[in-house]
C-alpha cells in the first residue's frame, strides 16, 4: 500500500482485516516497531510514524510544531481509515495518537476500533516541567529517568552529539504542546503503563478514562517507562482481541495488573 513519508509500512497483509498504526516515543523512529511484526496475525497490517530528521527522513529538518505535525499526519491517515484500524502510541506517540483520534472524529471520518495509549499523563494532569532548553549536561540527566536511551549512546560523546538534536527536538514538540481538554473521543480507550515508571503513575493513568465516551481500561505492566520492550507480544494479542469487541469485556477490571515475567524477545 502506498503511504506518505509520515507513515512507514512495517507489515502488509492480504487480505487485511485490521491495520495497526503505531506512534513512536521522543527520540524514536519507525524502526522501534519493526520487531513487532512477527507477533501479529497474518491478516493484520502495520504502519508506523516516522517524524522528520531520522532514518529515511534524515535529511529533513525536525518539526517541533505539534499543529504542523498533526495536520500532515491527519492527511496521511485519511486513506487508511476506510478499513478497520487501531491507533497505538507510546509517550510522545500517545499524545499524537490521541490528538489524531480527536481530529478524525471531528472531521466525521471513521474512528479507530481501539485507541491504545501508553506512558504519558492525561490532559487533566499536565506537568509544567520543561527540559528541552536545558544545557546539554542537565538535559542528558533529565532523559536518563526514562531509561530509553541506550547506555552506549549516553557514554559515547560522538554518538550523543549526533543523537541529542533529535531528542531535544522531539522533547520540545512534546513539552510545548498541551493536549486538547474537554474533547473526549467515542473510541474505546486502553491505557497502559509501567509499574516503575516515574513519568506516569496509576493515579494519572486512571484519569485517561475521562477522555473517552467509550469503554476504558487501564493496564499495568512490570517495568519502567519502556516496559513495552518486554511486553509487546502481550500488548499485541490484547489489541487484536479487543479491536473487534463492541463493549468493554466484562472480565476486565478498571486496572489489570501486568505480567509477572518478562518475555525473552526484545525489540
Amino acid at each position: 500500500m502506498s503511504q506518505s513519508n509520515w507513515l512507514v509500512s512495517i507489515k502488509e497483509a492480504e487480505p487485511e482485516e485490521l491495520r495497526l498504526i503505531c506512534f513512536h516515543h521522543a527520540g524514536g523512529a519507525a524502526s522501534f516497531f519493526r520487531g513487532w511484526r512477527t507477533a501479529l496475525p497474518d491478516d493484520v497490517s502495520m504502519s508506523a510514524l516516522q517524524l522528520p530528521g531520522r532514518e529515511e527522513r534524515q535529511e529533513e529538518p525536525y518539526d517541533t510544531n505539534m499543529a504542523s505535525v498533526l495536520d500532515r499526519l491527519e492527511k496521511a491517515l485519511q486513506p487508511l481509515t476506510a478499513r478497520p484500524y487501531v491507533l497505538f502510541g507510546h509517550s510522545l506517540g500517545a499524545r499524537i495518537a490521541f490528538e489524531l483520534a480527536v481530529r478524525l472524529e471531528r472531521a466525521n471520518l471513521p474512528s479507530p476500533r481501539l485507541l491504545w495509549l501508553s506512558a504519558t499523563p492525561s490532559p487533566d494532569c499536565q506537568r509544567v516541567v520543561k527540559t528541552y532548553d536545558l544545557p546539554d549536561e542537565a538535559f542528558i540527566e533529565s532523559i536518563k529517568a526514562y531509561s530509553g536511551t541506550p547506555k552506549d549512546v549516553l557514554e559515547d560523546t560522538e554518538l550523543l552529539r549526533w543523537f541529542l538534536p533529535r531528542l531535544r527536538a522531539d522533547t520540545r514538540l512534546l513539552e510545548r504542546y498541551a493536549l486538547t481538554q474537554g474533547a473526549p473521543v467515542s473510541t474505546p480507550l486502553v491505557f497502559s503503563y509501567g509499574s516503575e515508571d516515574t513519568v506516569c503513575d496509576a493515579a494519572e493513568a486512571k484519569l485517561w478514562e475521562r477522555q473517552t465516551r467509550g469503554w476504558f481500561t487501564a493496564r499495568r505492566f512490570n517495568g519502567g517507562h519502556f516496559y513495552l520492550r518486554y511486553h509487546h507480544r502481550a500488548i499485541l494479542r490484547a489489541i487484536v482481541d479487543l479491536a473487534f469487541r463492541p463493549e468493554r469485556p466484562s472480565t476486565e477490571r478498571r486496572e489489570r495488573r501486568g505480567h509477572t515475567t518478562k518475555e525473552n524477545e526484545a525489540l
